[in-house]
């Protein structure tokens, strides 16, 4: 209700800021915020990313007080990294309650509002059901718009996630490319390397890359490697 109130408030082109405890603070007011819940929310909203920071919190021993300063880790668009970081050997007193010389971190979010359309509460789906052109923007900026006709690099679990993520932001899908699978994948065609060279390069805006899809690939085609964030 809290976040809604805040939507409705807020003019259309206006800024909303949000400064909430991420880590640490285990005794301290009755929820607990994740990178992914702002993500939502931006999303399911159409709110345009401002800037997205972590601040870590440390404890003076002397007085025994709070002291901020800022420490920039990852934007939303690197997911995996953040979390990477805060679960990592370097963040360890992150994980217990706030002692002398412990520390935390508190999020800071700015979202611009874009539209007038009523508040969307953001559910923990699999994000590319929901997505749009404006949505393929929140991940791939100002490159978005020039994304028309796309071939996928690999043709198993990741590459299914990506089509129906590009799909359903009215990309069209040429082919898959993959060296040691063949045939087709929802009516599209799995082609080779040489095959991709002969018949789609010419057409191809991007190739895109699964989070789990290895090796390398240069045809002549730039290579945009999707985030597990994007699909979750």
């Amino acid at each position: 209700m809290c976040f809604e109130n805040i939507h409705n408030l807020c003019k259309e082109n206006g800024i909303m800021i949000h400064a909430l405890p991420i880590s640490g603070y285990f005794n301290h007011g009755l929820f607990n915020y994740s990178l992914k819940f702002f993500m939502r929310l931006a999303v399911f909203n159409d709110y345009e990313f401002l800037s997205c920071k972590l601040l870590q919190v440390g404890v003076d021993n002397n007085c025994n007080t709070y002291i901020e300063h800022e420490k920039i880790l990852r934007h939303l668009d690197d997911l995996e990294g953040a979390y990477e970081y805060l679960d990592s050997s370097k963040s360890m007193d992150l994980k217990y309650p706030h002692t002398s010389g412990g520390c935390g971190f508190n999020i800071v979010v700015a979202f611009k509002k874009t539209t007038n359309k009523p508040f969307s509460f953001p559910l923990d789906r699999p994000m590319f059901k929901y997505k749009t052109r404006e949505t393929l923007k929140f991940f791939l900026k100002d490159k978005a718009d020039s994304i028309n006709s796309v071939a996928i690099f690999g043709s198993k679990v990741a590459a299914s996630h990506i089509r129906e993520f590009l799909e359903s932001c009215g990309i069209e899908i040429l082919c898959y490319i993959d060296d040691y699978n063949t045939g087709s994948i929802n009516g599209i065609d799995i082609v080779s390397r040489d095959k991709f060279i002969q018949d789609y390069k010419d057409k191809c805006d991007f190739i895109f890359k699964g989070p789990l899809q290895r090796g390398e690939i240069d045809v002549g085609v730039e290579v945009i490697e999707s985030k597990w964030a994007w699909f979750y």
